[in-house]
């Protein structure tokens, strides 16, 4: 559920998917929207996980509220391949492999930082036309 180069997808224009949904009835929009950044009094941390498993941050930023007051709820989203070719319902070996890293990463991020629970998704099985298998 993530857009590569938009986050959010078509969240401001109405669209419907997974991300889209979860942008528009959560704050989830407000970390990962920089053109907000200009209208917030505060803006939030933004950082991105490198393969070596260390997070860079994109902007020096102030924290949106205080987490020891309010609590977190962690996100990492993961973009799956827009349009993949397709050996009849299944993913092209090339493509195959690349997921299957990509589901792995996820799993690694949330080890590495120890979280107990994860809420998991389709991965591009609706706009993007990834087969559900």
């Amino acid at each position: 559920m993530a857009n590569a180069t938009r986050p959010g997808g078509g969240y401001r224009k109405g669209d419907g998917a997974q991300e889209e949904n979860l942008f528009r009835r959560s704050d989830y929009f407000r970390s990962l929207d920089v053109g907000l950044d200009e209208i917030q009094e505060e803006s939030c941390e933004r950082s991105h996980c490198t393969s070596q498993c260390d997070l860079d941050s994109y902007f020096d930023s102030q924290k949106m509220y205080p987490m020891d007051e309010y609590g977190a709820i962690y996100t990492s989203a993961m973009a799956a391949y827009r349009d993949p070719m397709l050996n009849g319902t299944m993913l092209a070996p090339k493509y195959a492999v690349g997921m299957r890293k990509k589901i792995e990463n996820i799993f690694a991020i949330a080890y590495h930082h120890k979280h107990d629970y994860l809420v998991l998704s389709a991965l591009g099985c609706g706009a993007f036309r990834n087969p559900p298998a």
